[in-house]
């Protein structure tokens, strides 16, 4: 986030979380978000689910009651529903901002998950009636644990600690009894579970049916989104709705919304991404009134916002598209190097490759004319002109080493880049300088 806002870094993907503590600590803003239906930017509800034969329960009369959450410190199950209580001033936080001590003081029991993990309760003084709702493992040990050893942990978890009867009410996500339901889940309690027997509790104290969950919810959590500064709000949006454009739904080669063949999840944008949106608003406007409701909840905590601290005058090197699509195939793909020798990556300190490694080395990346540096170079160890290039115009020349491959532009292999992937670098660049 600093690194955006003092300019060193121009845009990243962040969580729901992260966009908050970008906009509110840092002043940035968001130029696209994700759209997994293609229509809208919400990822999920969170819902409040409770057994129908739980005549006198309600949203707005929860004191004394048992709740079921995943774990500590998620979204679903304690920022949603513990920001709601918070702002519906069913619970008062203290001047220490102790929010485990005020749930234990509010619920009459419960299972969270972690609660008494030494990350979350270094003093050991977090209420134990926030783990009597937990069951652990067949053996009765790691009881709270947050881990699947806690048969209560989880979403599916919470909603077996409600299907058990041992809570009032579990806080999930609305797809969770639907994953659960049907046979796709073969654990007994979710076999004998039926639909009918669990109903949604709404904000407004009245209840409604499972499938009533776009109006009847505790928040709507948006998806991940593009953080950038002000200033490049239009350009970045416009730079990846060009991206999105040639890649967004290629079946062959590079696939801006997939993350096969790089040895992880999730690389660039979360892969059921379909769509990046256009947000015209302020980042206040993509999370919505009711996630950023639950999130002003929290504000006297010191909210982490994930980044670095930095000595004071050092300034860090800003590495272009390129270097940083290298360095993500050498930390995405631990065979990367040794599966393609020609493949010169930035080292993992972030800073340039040395000229003397093996394949396509990027320098000079600062200068602001693309066309007067020498950009790029590339050396197999000898010293004929075929094995060797210096020059001016770097596009020109790797156009001309482009042969048949598959338009990657993660791959640096063999002095050959794709003519879709180095129009891709350049152009963004140029974008960045404009």
């Amino acid at each position: 986030m600093r690194k955006i806002k003092n300019g060193t870094a121009d845009a990243a993907s962040m969580n729901p979380d992260d966009v908050y503590t970008a906009g509110w600590c840092h002043g940035l803003e968001v130029a696209a978000g994700e759209s997994y239906n293609g229509e809208d930017g919400i990822n999920y509800y969170v819902v409040a689910l409770a057994r129908r034969s739980s005549s006198d329960l309600s949203l707005l009369e929860m004191h004394e009651r048992s709740s079921c959450h995943p774990g500590i410190r998620t979204t679903v199950g304690w920022t949603v529903p513990i920001g709601f209580l918070v702002n519906t001033t069913q619970i008062s936080v203290d001047e220490q901002c102790n929010f485990p001590q005020a749930v234990g003081e509010f619920f009459g029991y419960s299972c969270v998950p972690g609660v008494k993990d030494p990350e979350h309760d270094p003093r050991g003084k977090n209420p134990k009636n926030l783990c009597e709702a937990c069951i652990g493992d067949e053996n009765d040990h790691h009881i709270c644990a947050s881990n699947p050893r806690e048969r209560h942990f989880g979403e599916a978890g919470a909603l077996r600690c409600v299907a058990e009867n041992l809570g009032d009410v579990a806080f999930v996500k609305h797809t969770t009894v639907f994953d659960n339901m049907h046979g796709k889940n073969q654990e007994s309690w979710a076999l004998d579970m039926e639909m009918e027997d669990l109903k949604l509790l709404c904000t407004n104290g009245l209840e409604a049916s499972l499938f009533d969950y776009k109006t009847c919810h505790l928040a709507a959590v948006p998806t991940n989104a593009v953080v950038v500064r002000l200033e490049d709000k239009c350009r970045v949006y416009k730079f990846l709705e060009r991206l999105q454009t040639a890649f967004g739904n290629a079946t062959q080669g590079f696939s801006l919304f997939s993350s096969a063949g790089y040895a992880d999840m999730d690389v660039m944008f979360n892969d059921a991404t379909r769509h990046m949106l256009k947000v015209v608003g302020s980042y206040m406007s993509w999370l919505g009134p009711s996630y950023t409701g639950v999130l002003q909840a929290f504000e006297c905590e010191d909210r982490p916002d994930g980044t670095e601290s930095e000595s004071e005058g050092e300034v860090e090197p800003k590495l272009t598209l390129a270097e940083t699509a290298a360095l993500l195939v050498e930390t995405t793909d631990p065979l990367a190097s040794d599966s393609y020798p020609n493949v010169t990556l930035p080292s993992s300190d972030g800073k340039r490759p040395s000229t003397s490694q093996q394949g396509i080395t990027i320098e000079n990346v600062e200068e602001k004319n693309l066309g007067d540096r020498d950009g790029f170079s590339g050396s197999n160890g000898g010293s004929s002109d075929e094995n060797q290039a210096s020059v001016s115009k770097p596009e020109d020349a790797l156009l001309d080493y482009t042969e048949p491959y598959p338009s990657d532009p993660f791959l640096f292999l063999n002095k050959t880049l794709s003519t879709a992937a180095v129009r891709a670098l350049i152009e963004y660049e140029n974008f960045l300088k404009e």
